[in-house]
């Protein structure tokens, strides 16, 4: 049997022949997941383009507005860094994982921002479950600047190559991904719920099956056209 030389390959130096079979598989899967992601949200930002031109032209700008542009353009700021550094020879892995973890800072925030915006629409007249959204809103925005932090999140070339991949982390910087659904799903809930005790449905029998409650909680079946958008907007989010 002739023995293997590394020379022999076309390209010696792809990054994942570097990395553990299991580990290369689970970064190609996270590449394939964030180039998708980008070309989805661009996609999505051409699309709206119109409509976006329209909001800022002809209509006042206010705090939702700027949320909305603010979450718009740091999410693409944050994709595009991610997909750079996850995909790009960069070489300069430090510098570029900086870059994407600012774009993390920015855009987790600004999103979750504008769910709050919302449920502090619907629930102005109770000041303390705003409080509590408003609470639960700060949570969000003090993780996502943990990987920020110095020594939280190592980034290293892959091998020889100059391409990046994450070295080290510390083990609770994982709760910056916790805390942004926790609050995207509690309000949701409460506004779910607010939806529905507003509806048709609540109003006339009280004695429903389960299935029923459930279908109308979904599907926004009983409720007035504007609270049902709500409802579908809010899930889509």
């Amino acid at each position: 049997m002739s023995s293997f030389n590394i020379t022999n390959l076309p390209n010696p130096f792809t990054p994942l022949a570097f990395l553990h079979p299991a580990v290369a598989y689970q970064v190609q899967i996270g590449n394939y997941v964030v180039v998708g992601t980008l070309a989805a949200f661009i996609r999505d930002l051409l699309c709206n383009f119109r409509n976006d031109y329209k909001l800022v032209s002809q209509y006042r700008i206010g705090i939702g507005t700027g949320a909305y542009f603010l979450a718009r353009l740091s999410t693409l700021f944050y994709l595009l860094a991610s997909t750079l550094f996850l995909t790009y020879p960069l070489n300069h892995c430090v510098l570029a994982r900086k870059f994407y973890e600012v774009g993390c800072a920015i855009s987790v925030p600004a999103n979750s921002l504008l769910i709050f915006l919302r449920a502090r629409a619907i629930f102005n007249s109770n000041r303390y479950l705003v409080l509590f959204f408003f609470f639960l809103w700060l949570t969000v925005a003090g993780t996502a600047i943990m990987p920020a932090i110095p020594g939280m999140i190592i980034a290293a070339n892959i091998g020889p190559t100059k391409y990046c991949t994450t070295a080290s982390d510390k083990a609770y910087t994982g709760i910056f991904t916790i805390a942004p659904p926790i609050h995207d799903t509690v309000i949701f809930v409460a506004i779910s719920w607010r939806m529905f005790q507003s509806s048709h449905f609540e109003s006339s029998r009280v004695n429903r099956r389960l299935k029923e409650v459930i279908k109308a909680s979904v599907t926004g079946e009983y409720l007035p056209q504007f609270s049902r958008a709500v409802l579908k907007d809010c899930q889509l989010y």
